[in-house]
This record gives structure tokens, sequence and C-alpha cells, in this order.
């Protein structure tokens, strides 16, 4: 009889564990150059800074950050790019060069292309303006 509870125990535990450690496999890490503008593109040309993507489960962590300063009276804000709807979703504000973005997305691998641009101070103009860094994001993304 002891010997069936304590079987039964460690099978329990051994799931609860199981459980408990699946969504730690699920977690993606990405890491990659931001390159200034190239051939009509946001990327292609000297790095100007890094990135570091994290997704796990369906919260989604970016990090930027660049070597980069606004023109006077502009802001850096970050951006996804959908390659295939050309949807942009804002990141936010860089702050002194960095970037830090987080979320709970339903699908972030939707997004091809992660764009830092120059922004006038208070725009209200919700699409990017002019394009600073940028990288091709790698496979899964832009699916």
């Amino acid at each position: 009889m002891r010997t069936g509870i304590w079987a039964t125990a460690l099978v329990v535990a051994g799931m609860v564990g199981v459980l408990l450690m699946a969504p730690l496999a699920a977690a993606h890490a990405f890491r990659g150059d931001l390159t200034a503008p190239a051939g009509g593109n946001p990327f292609g040309s000297d790095t100007v800074g890094s990135y570091r993507i994290v997704v796990h489960g369906t919260r989604v962590v970016i990090r930027a950050d660049v070597d980069l300063s606004p023109p006077a009276g502009y802001v850096l804000e970050g951006w996804l790019v959908d390659m295939q709807t050309g949807y942009k979703l804002s990141l936010g504000e860089l702050r002194h060069g960095h970037l830090r973005f987080e979320q709970h997305m339903v699908n972030p691998w939707t997004y091809g292309i992660l764009v830092i641009t120059a922004e006038p101070a208070g725009d209200l103009d919700p699409n990017p303006a002019m394009p600073v860094a940028g990288a091709l994001l790698p496979a899964p993304f832009g699916q």
C-alpha cells in the first residue's frame, strides 16, 4: 500500500515538474546588429547598434541599443514592421539610445523588420518618419 502511494506521489511530482519546465523550453532568443539605411531599405549599411528579442509564449521582450543621437528637435522611436501588410507597430521612444519594450502579443512572428526612426518631438503623425537604423529579423519572424 505504501509503495503504491509513493509511486503515485513520484508520478504526480514528475508531471508537475514537466509542466513547470515546459514553458522554459518554449523561449526563443534572437540577437543581431542594427545597421544604418542602405539602398532604400532601413537597414544594410554600417552597424550602429544591436538588438535582442526574447519570445516566451505570448510574452515578447525587445531591447535595442544604438550609438546614435537624434537631430535637435527629434527623438528616436522603435518600430516592428509587418512586411506583408506594411503594418507598423510603435515600440516607443528610445531613451539615451536604449529601448526596452515588453508586451504579450498574439503573433509576434508576423513582424519581419525592426526599425529605429528619427521622429519630430511631439509628432502627432502615427506613421514612422526617417529611418536611422534597422534589421531584417531572422526566421521564424516575417511569417
